[in-house]
């Protein structure tokens, strides 16, 4: 579960790098829409880890964020 997590992280930072190179409104708004979900699956899946997995989940979890951050910047230079 943790694997196919990892898949969804890097679609998700997949989905930021095509937005950079060619800007999308509805693909910004699935970009929010992933954000959400892939934070309440970090949660679920966290309250059913293993010790090594919640390692993991953080990492992601810090990933997703520090991903979503990076938007201001992208959404400042395309608007």
């Amino acid at each position: 579960e943790v694997i196919g997590l990892y898949k969804d992280v890097h679609a998700f930072f997949r989905l930021y790098y095509t937005l950079y190179y060619s800007f999308d409104a509805a693909k910004a708004e699935a970009f929010f829409q992933q954000k959400a979900a892939l934070l309440a699956a970090c949660q679920k899946l966290a309250n059913q880890a293993t010790k090594e997995d919640v390692l993991v989940l953080a990492h992601l979890n810090s990933l997703i964020h520090s991903v979503f951050d990076m938007k201001g910047p992208l959404f400042l230079m395309k608007i």
